[in-house]
């Protein structure tokens, strides 16, 4: 079965909205004492909805995703995921779906031309560019799937990136749903040069790094973020864990994740091994049957999952997501360090990326493609 995991309105509703002050959708918002991201959500749209707060303030909620200091101006998004008027985080006063966010012709066609699955034109100026070879895993909408346009939001936004930083290389996509697979095999030996998806667990500024951790910053470059996904924490209503209100309330814990996440989110808030214990699942669903068997004590994973997985297993009474805590991993493309074109095609990319950003392509796109994710959903 298709696990659509998409990042719309529909979260599952796990707290009660609590005595707040005036959030309204569709307003700016200043954060007062005592506020949190999920106290912010839930007097705004009753709902936790860490996801779409997080797009429309990802430059000043990075620092702090969970309690943002008093006085931070927060975007609100409308109902309709509509951003209000002036978000500087786009770059433009338009909204995200706004005929004046759209590219510039020439971007125009560039996106169209990676949304199409072809390749852009090579610059003619008798230099060798061999083409840059994209893995990326399925199955795992709206992220990374082939049924969606330009094969989902994190390769659809890379390849549309490559593009936009000129016609200097062509690409080629190639699916191998073992994640595992792209970090140990793919790109160690050369069969792909980038890897999308994957998350940075920003190298430079390590807290008691784990050995998944320290593996990915010796033997690989990053891209900057293509998106920034956040992540929640689930406990069953009994578990003592669910009345955490600040990550130190987690010593003790069992903690559940799956496999292709990494831990550098944890360890910067001082979650090490030893201050609780990490277990790896296959998949969410074995983290989550975990948290019923009694084996764990949370289970943390992107926020919005929830609102599929939890009802597909049966478990909306039985599972509940805090509404205090969540981090935030930003999902880049990753090339190999042992691959000599490596350096040039994470700063080809990066080049690419920025562009997107400025031109308000990069929310077109996300908002384009979390649109069509819903609509699978509802089929």
């Amino acid at each position: 079965m298709l696990l659509i995991r998409p990042f719309i309105l529909s979260c599952v509703l796990l707290a009660s909205a609590p005595a707040a002050f005036a959030q309204e959708a569709c307003k700016t918002y200043t954060v007062q004492e005592g506020d949190t991201l999920g106290s912010i959500s839930l007097a705004a749209y009753g709902v936790l909805n860490y996801q779409q707060l997080y797009n429309a303030n990802f430059t000043v909620l990075r620092g702090n995703p969970s309690s943002p200091p008093p006085g931070t101006v927060l975007q609100i998004p409308c109902a309709d995921g509509q951003l209000p008027p002036q978000n500087p985080n786009l770059g433009n006063s338009a909204t995200a779906t706004d005929a004046s966010a759209a590219p510039e012709p020439a971007a125009a066609q560039a996106a169209a031309v990676a949304a199409a699955g072809a390749v852009a034109p090579v610059v003619s100026d008798g230099a060798y560019r061999p083409e840059i070879r994209i893995v990326s895993g399925d199955d795992w909408v709206p992220f990374a799937d082939p049924i969606l346009t330009g094969g989902g939001l994190f390769l659809r936004i890379s390849t549309s990136a490559l593009d936009r930083a000129g016609p200097s290389y062509r690409h080629m996509t190639g699916w191998v749903e073992d994640w595992e697979s792209h970090i140990f095999v793919l790109l160690p030996t050369g069969a792909f040069d980038l890897a999308t998806g994957w998350n940075n667990p920003d190298c430079a500024n390590l807290v008691n790094p784990s050995e998944r951790t320290l593996y990915m910053c010796d033997n690989f470059l990053f891209s900057d973020p293509v998106y920034e996904t956040t992540f929640g924490f689930f406990s069953t209503p009994d578990n003592s864990f669910t009345q955490a209100r600040s990550f130190a309330d987690l010593a003790g814990a069992r903690l559940c994740r799956a496999e292709g996440n990494l831990f550098h989110d944890l360890e910067a808030e001082g979650l090490l091994e030893g201050v609780i214990t990490l277990h790896l699942e296959d998949e969410e669903e074995g983290c989550l049957r975990g948290l019923i068997d009694g084996v764990y004590d949370v289970a943390s994973f992107e926020t919005e999952y929830a609102s599929v997985v939890l009802p597909e297993m049966g478990l909306e009474d039985q599972i509940v997501q805090s509404a205090n805590l969540t981090t935030i991993q930003s999902s880049v493309a990753i090339a190999h360090r042992s691959n000599p074109r490596g350096t040039e095609y994470i700063a080809h990319l990066n080049r690419g990326l920025a562009d997107l950003r400025a031109s308000g392509e990069w929310a077109a796109i996300v908002t384009s493609t979390l649109e069509e994710a819903a609509g699978l959903a509802a089929e």
